[in-house]
């Protein structure tokens, strides 16, 4: 009899060591504490002193403010992250550096207070200061949301965790198997080793072979962090295992059975043929009266469609940074979105989409912009103008210069950038492809000048804000409107885009206080 009651319980750790250990010159006496390139929020803490064979353990606290006046009279620091581990002193060093990383590390100031245990003895170290100064938040990361996908195969089943931030060290994951038809689980202890890795940093992959049933995944963190980010130590995901089809095998079937069947299938398919076409030559007409009724009524009424199933939708959504009043029109744009749509908005500029693409950007947006769940919707504006010309030629259809703003660039940088410099390229590879008008939205701010993408790419444009109810019905997926309920309200997006473009048309000098102007080869700006 099988069992029903199923337990999986991994404690996956990553191989290596958490402390790394170098020699040091002699007499060096330092502490470093430097960011990690390709890894947003991951800082390198370096300490160097005289070497002490007695040496256990080390604790290293890290403090944060989030406030002015970087020093260590400032008594509000907080609990950051907490570190402590048993060391190994190299046998051939006089001096030793000792050398960890730390996660989650928004822009603050920084209180390292670190020390040393020999023989049940504490050596304290003086504290040290640095102050951060990036674009992350104590806020993006408290209110990011892990990701979890499942991926069904053949044997097993893959369980993708994606966070803003990297994978811990040290995690374990459960799976727990429900019992009948209430909500209840109970436990049986299968261990499989090697089962989770870590994948891009941010993501943690576990391969499970699981009997068909309903399942509950727990993955808990051994953070660092955790004084500032416990609510991220733990995530549960449900989901459910089906059972594969059994393959129909024909059995007794001579030689003279499979000559009928393939003449029937010949004889099949030519009358299949002959139905088909002669439907497309009469439905040529049709289909053209169709598209220009539907042309005529976009604009006028709400799309009424017939519903096939639930269909969910990421919009990519991209954007230069045009200042306080140009954001707070992008996050009102992001909230009626979030409230139209079932499937996520991936702000080009947010934390959790920095660290995914991270690692290796051009491919993580080919795959994004590849997947057929995936629409782009470009906002352009004259920050977009400015910073990134996308000039076509005809006939090759080539940039006529790079993407990378010749004549301006941000005071301060953001891995987003980057990011978008990638989209634009990649959008312009495939002008010609007819399917992009299903998968690029291109927007508009009335009154501003922004069209960087020229008017041949077969595009959707809108011109928002007065477009925005026909850019919510086209980027929505088609499902049944439940009863009583009522499209997001638009009163509050109207006045923040009109606040934002009289904004811009009182201050034509605004993009100075994020862009600085480059000098051309002669000398003069750009």
């Amino acid at each position: 009899m099988f069992v029903a009651v199923v337990l999986l319980c991994l404690l996956c750790l990553t191989e290596g060591h958490l402390v790394e250990y170098k020699c040091g010159t002699i007499g060096d006496k330092y502490v470093e504490f430097t960011p990690v390139v390709n890894v947003p929020g991951r800082y390198t803490l370096k300490l160097c002193t005289l070497k002490n064979p007695n040496v256990t353990d080390w604790r290293v606290e890290l403090w944060f403010y989030d406030g002015p006046n970087c020093n260590k009279t400032n008594p509000k620091f907080r609990v950051h992250s907490i570190f402590e581990e048993p060391i190994n002193n190299p046998t051939n060093c006089s001096n030793v550096c000792y050398i960890v990383n730390f996660d989650v590390v928004f822009a603050a100031c920084y209180s390292i207070r670190s020390e040393f245990k020999p023989d049940k003895k504490t050596h304290k170290i003086d504290d040290s200061f640095f102050p951060v100064q990036n674009n992350l938040t104590i806020d993006m990361f408290r209110k990011s949301t892990p990701k979890v996908i499942n991926i069904p195969k053949d044997k097993d089943v893959s369980i993708r965790w994606i966070y803003a931030m990297p994978i811990p060290h040290n995690y374990s994951v459960l799976v727990k198997r429900k019992q009948g038809d209430e909500d209840n689980y109970k436990e049986y202890l299968i261990p499989a080793p090697g089962s989770c890795k870590v994948s891009d940093t941010n993501q943690l992959i576990c391969d499970l072979v699981l009997p068909p049933g309903c399942y509950i995944a727990f993955l808990r963190f051994e953070a660092p962090w955790y004084p500032v980010l416990n609510s991220q130590t733990e995530i549960s995901y449900k989901f459910c295992r089906t059972s594969a089809r059994p393959p129909v095998v024909v059995v007794g079937v001579g030689r003279a059975a499979w000559w009928a069947l393939g003449g029937a299938l010949v004889g099949a398919a030519a009358l299949l043929l002959s139905v088909a076409l002669r439907r497309a030559l009469r439905s040529r007409d049709y289909h053209k009266r169709v598209i220009a009724a539907w042309l005529g009524a976009r604009e006028s009424e709400p799309a009424r469609v017939v519903y096939e199933g639930p269909t969910e939708y990421n919009i990519l959504l991209l954007y230069a940074r045009e200042g306080e009043h140009g954001q707070r029109a992008v996050d009102a744009l992001k909230d009626l979105l979030q409230q139209t749509i079932t499937g996520q908005v991936l702000d080009i500029y947010a934390a959790a989409v920095t660290a995914q693409a991270a690692p290796a950007s051009s491919a993580w947006l080919r795959s994004v912009l590849q997947h057929a769940r995936t629409k782009v919707l470009l906002l352009q504006s004259p920050a977009l103008l400015t910073l990134y010309s996308t000039r076509l030629k005809e006939p090759a259809m080539q940039l006529s210069e790079p993407l990378l703003g010749r004549g301006a660039m941000y005071r301060r940088p953001h891995w987003g950038d980057k990011l978008l410099q990638l989209a634009l390229c990649l959008m312009t590879e495939n002008v010609s492809a007819h399917h992009l008008y299903h998968k690029y939205y291109l927007a508009t701010y009335e009154g501003l000048s922004g069209e960087v993408v020229p008017q041949l790419v077969p595009y959707r444009r809108y011109v928002l804000p007065r477009a925005a109810p026909a850019l919510l019905r086209d980027l929505a997926p088609p499902a049944p409107t439940p009863a009583g309920e009522q499209p997001p309200p638009l009163d509050q997006y109207y006045g923040v885009v009109d606040e934002f473009v009289a904004h811009v048309l009182h201050n034509p000098d605004y993009l100075q206080e994020e862009l600085v102007t480059l000098a051309g080869p002669s000398g003069d700006d750009l």
